[in-house]
């Protein structure tokens, strides 16, 4: 039963996805924070491998390889402790790729998010 209900999870999220897709949002996060997600440059990066371009893969998103794991792991609920080892992963690649200021595919601007928008409208 876990793993049905965890099956309709990644379905839902799959969904969601497909959602924002054909809306235009392009990401939802930046959408709202102007601030690039911890998985920004996934989709290019998945792009670029199925173009069997691994080296933008690598550039789009370092660690692309590893999303394919972590569902596999959080699926089959074996070891939590590797599902902490990537979100951990995760965090650190994002902080270094937010302040690499040569990195052009996560990106900062806050003047472009919705609640910076609203507030300026509410003023």
């Amino acid at each position: 039963m876990i793993v049905r209900h965890k099956i309709s999870l990644v379905i839902t999220i799959i969904l969601i996805i497909l959602a924002l897709y054909f809306l235009d949002i392009k990401c939802i996060f930046k959408l709202l924070y102007g601030l690039s997600c911890p998985g920004c440059g996934l989709t290019r990066a998945y792009k670029s491998l199925v173009n069997l371009d691994i080296v933008s893969a690598f550039y789009y998103h370092p660690l692309f390889w590893a999303i394919p794991i972590i569902v596999l792991i959080y699926i089959n609920n074996k070891n939590s402790k590797w599902l902490i080892f990537f979100i951990a992963l995760f965090i650190v690649v994002y902080i270094f790729r937010l302040f690499d200021t040569n990195c052009g595919i996560v990106t900062i601007d806050f003047k472009e998010s919705l609640f910076y928008k609203i507030i300026n409208i509410i003023k």
